[in-house]
């Protein structure tokens, strides 16, 4: 769970009735005991006056293994705007947390080694001679952060961006067989087979006794080690409408057009239903494994039913059909997406008694497919809602550089106002040092879903297909294909992609509309996502230690805003799936910070790859956007940041002098 804190200088803000809610900002009247401690101890250290600090964010950070707690804390000191961190021990006395952390980890690799925590634990009950099968995940000796060809451009041509993609792909695929046939020879000398090797990320399969692992461990060229016998199951259990996908449609024309979505599943997609009109092909053709779940989902991003028009109904659609929920199957399904698409749906997952707060190879392989490979992956959080225990966003959904996507009830109505959560939507966090991370990250319809049926060729069936985040999650998907039409250069820059989807989300659903438990940013909507890429309200960057000021801040100049205009800004940056993945994969730690007249505004976390705030400016003037570079232990970070407007006075609200692609017609400041 996170909790936001809201700094407000000389004023407090409050939405009108009339303007769809969002969290307002005021002074914060009450500071718990254990805040209250951090700052007295700050101060008392620093030579600082407590009156002059505030406790931006607190977490408990717990370190099992070592046996020790700490409270950390970053505190902002208002007589510069900076922040410090500081942390205290189990007596309240200020300790050095990185060394903790140090500890901690010394003591993983000490008990677990390369094993996954979730094999380590099944190998403890079985015998030296069983067989297992496992995912092993390799280093690579190409390092392909270095010499990035993407530099930001917003306006990259189609035929760049799949010169750009193709040339990725290439050397993704050398770097992975150099790796992979090296692993595989070792390994054949030993009596042992690769029975799968990844195209697209460092991961093969093997079947193996239990006791080689340890031999398999020792080497150098091996990360990590993963179980790879899981059971995963499909998250079953008027919505154009209700995120303005149709406004995209009807005013502006875009539909997807030239984009291509994956469809990722163990059956395939019933392309014998005709409203299913662009059919990029099936991974496995044939296959006897063709079902109404599969044919829904995709029909729910191109559908071009009239009654039942999926989100981006001008897409391409290819089925990444695994053929059977084998570990080893939907890799190779993950990878036939991220070789064929833009962007691939998940809409699969652990089950109600599987979900339990970590991440397994597949959170892995999407995170690796989003940095390395440039696709926008997004997942279904999950059906385990009402599961006591398990209520974990799971699978690929648990990725940092993914965007999970959570389920409500909007009620039949194209408005927000009767739109709730939907009970059975996964929601706690995927478990993390400072217990911050927050998943999933966005909500959409999923409760009471029409759409294409399984058909006989050339007919189009329709109907109700029932309730799931499943069918929540291709909604988001089609609305990146959306903002892929209107702007080519998102096709390689899915970090802006995320953080368009989370600063477009202003349906508050539930909580605070910066980023809550349940509906993470917010229920999506589609036109702010779109007028935002349209009129250059978003950056792509490639950061390193240098992007940063003297004092770790990079600065973005929003412009003049004007007083009551709302204002949702995200930011969402990577994890690096080929550091240590035992604890902390997350090589930076980035805040956002937005200052104005008399204004200032935090949005900060440990554990979490994504920031969001929301707020009306309460003063017209010059408002500055600015990522705080809080830890940055790698040597690049690809970047994506956000930010959205609407006028709640004057609706529709034109927008001066837009950059329009792919319409004749202004976008206007939409809900």
């Amino acid at each position: 769970m996170r909790k936001f804190l809201i700094i407000s200088l000389a004023f407090a803000i409050v939405a009108p009735a009339a303007f769809q809610p969002f969290a307002s900002a005021g002074a914060e009247t009450t500071i718990s005991q254990a805040d209250r401690k951090i700052l007295e101890t700050a101060a008392r250290s620093r030579r600082l006056k407590p009156g002059d600090l505030t406790v931006v964010r607190s977490s408990t950070v717990r370190l099992p293994l070592i046996g020790r707690t700490a409270l950390a804390a970053k505190v902002l000191d208002r007589t510069n705007n900076d922040t410090f961190p500081i942390a205290l021990d189990e007596n309240d006395n200020e300790v050095d947390l990185n060394g903790l952390r140090q500890a901690e980890e010394t003591a993983y690799t000490a008990k677990y080694g390369k094993l996954d925590p979730s094999l380590y634990d099944k190998v403890q009950a079985q015998r030296p001679e069983e067989r297992i099968k496992v995912a092993v995940w390799l280093k690579l000796d190409d390092d392909l952060a270095q010499n990035d060809v993407r530099d930001g451009n917003p306006d990259l041509t189609e035929q760049e961006v799949e010169s750009m993609i193709a040339q990725r792909e290439d050397r993704l695929k050398k770097a992975i067989e150099v790796a992979a046939e090296r692993f595989k020879a070792d390994l054949e000398r030993s009596a042992l087979r690769v029975d799968e090797v990844s195209p697209t990320s460092p991961i093969v399969y093997v079947m193996l006794p239990v006791r080689d692992l340890t031999t398999i461990a020792q080497r150098a060229d091996v990360h990590r080690i993963y179980s790879a016998e899981n059971k995963y199951e499909d998250y079953l259990n008027v919505a154009a409408d209700t995120i303005n996908a149709d406004v995209l449609w009807n005013s502006y024309g875009i539909t997807g057009s030239g984009v291509n979505v994956a469809i990722v599943e163990d059956s395939r997609v019933d392309f014998d239903n005709n409203c299913l009109g662009i059919n990029l092909g099936t991974r496995v053709p044939g296959d006897g494994n063709v079902d109404q779940h599969a044919t829904t989902t995709a029909g729910m991003v191109a559908s071009t039913n009239a009654t039942h028009r999926g989100v981006a109904n001008g897409a391409g659609v290819y089925s990444a059909n695994g053929t059977t929920y084998s570990d080893s199957n939907m890799s190779a399904a993950l990878d036939a997406a991220a070789t064929n698409t833009h962007i691939q749906n998940n809409s699969w997952g652990p089950g109600c008694g599987s979900a339990d707060g970590s991440m397994n190879v597949h959170a892995r392989h999407a995170d690796y497919i989003v940095r390395y490979r440039w696709d926008t992956v997004v997942a279904a959080a999950g059906n385990n809602g009402d599961c006591a225990g398990f209520e974990y966003v799971a699978g690929v959904g648990a990725g940092y550089n993914t965007i999970a996507v959570g389920a409500f009830d909007d009620h039949g109505t194209a408005g927000w106002s009767d739109d709730t959560m939907a009970s059975f939507s996964s929601y706690l966090d995927p478990t993390s040092p400072h217990s911050d991370r927050q998943k999933p990250d966005v909500a959409a319809p999923g409760v009471s879903i029409s759409s294409l049926l399984m058909a006989s060729p050339g007919t189009c069936p329709t109907g109700n297909v029932g309730d799931g985040t499943s069918y929540a999650s291709p909604m988001v998907a089609g609305v990146a294909a959306l903002l892929m039409e209107a702007r080519s250069s998102l096709r390689v820059y899915p970090e802006a992609v995320k953080a368009l989807i989370l600063a477009g989300a202003t349906n508050n659903i539930e909580g605070s509309s910066n980023l809550s438990e349940f509906d993470g940013a917010g229920g999506v909507n589609a036109s702010p996502s779109y007028i935002s890429a349209v009129n250059d309200r978003y950056r792509w960057l490639y950061m390193t230690p240098s992007s940063f000021d003297a004092s770790g801040y990079y600065t973005i100049n929003l412009g003049t805003i004007q007083a009551g205009t709302r204002v949702k800004a995200a930011l969402a940056w990577d994890s690096n799936p080929t550091s240590n993945y035992s604890s902390d994969p997350l090589n930076a730690d980035l805040d956002l910070n937005i200052t104005g007249p008399g204004f200032n505004q935090w949005s900060s976390s440990w554990d979490n790859s994504a920031e969001a705030l929301d707020f009306q400016a309460p003063t017209t003037g010059t408002y500055t956007l600015r990522i705080r570079n809080w830890r940055f232990d790698g040597t690049n970070e690809y970047v994506g940041v956000a930010w959205t407007l609407a006028r709640p006075f004057i609706f529709p609200f034109p927008f001066p002098t837009p950059i329009v692609i792919g319409s004749s017609t202004a976008p206007r400041e939409l809900q």
